[in-house]
């Protein structure tokens, strides 16, 4: 079985192998590769945009207007298929894509929208 890297999308044969090298992509520009833990199978969505990719690299290479750092779109770790719950306000929702463009009150930042909780 094959591991993911949620920063870069490089694939690994093992965990161990992925998690001792170094991730160009990683957020602090010097870390190591990160596990990813979603389905391996697709499809992988941006939790801030809600866009879908049949791939993680293409996702995660690919910049994101809504992400609020000003980077690259990151990977939703829990089911692809939903429900999605938000984590600030307990919203339920059945696409990620509503869910993450509509504002949410509870959420700490003003003007916030709703996050998906894993």
């Amino acid at each position: 079985m094959s591991e993911l890297c949620k920063y870069c999308g490089r694939e690994y044969s093992n965990a161990r192998d992925l998690l001792n090298n170094s991730c160009t992509l990683h957020p602090d520009g010097r870390g190591k590769h990160a596990l990813f833990e979603g389905d391996k199978d697709g499809p992988f969505i941006c939790v801030h945009c809600g866009q879908k990719y049949t791939s993680l690299r293409p996702l995660v290479t690919n910049r994101c207007m809504h992400n609020p750092n000003g980077r690259n779109h990151e990977p939703f770790e829990g089911n692809p298929n939903g429900p999605f719950t938000c984590k600030f306000c307990g919203r339920e929702y059945r696409d990620i894509r509503t869910m993450v463009t509509n504002s949410c009150t509870k959420n700490p930042v003003r003007g916030g929208k709703h996050s998906p909780a894993r």
